[in-house]
């Protein structure tokens, strides 16, 4: 039970912190996020999504 209650808080963590640089402003996110680049919006990722 304390296995599973742990993962569920780190998922929760993670989503919190997905939602949380996708609503940012590019300029913010690409700060805040350094390690996620996929996540944040900078040209690289949106050349890759369209």
């Amino acid at each position: 039970m304390k296995e599973e209650k742990v993962q569920q808080q780190q998922a929760t963590v993670v989503n919190q912190s997905l939602k949380h640089t996708l609503t940012m402003p590019s300029s913010t996110g690409d700060d805040a996020a350094p390690s996620m680049p996929r996540i944040s919006v900078s040209d690289s990722s949106i050349s890759i999504n369209f």
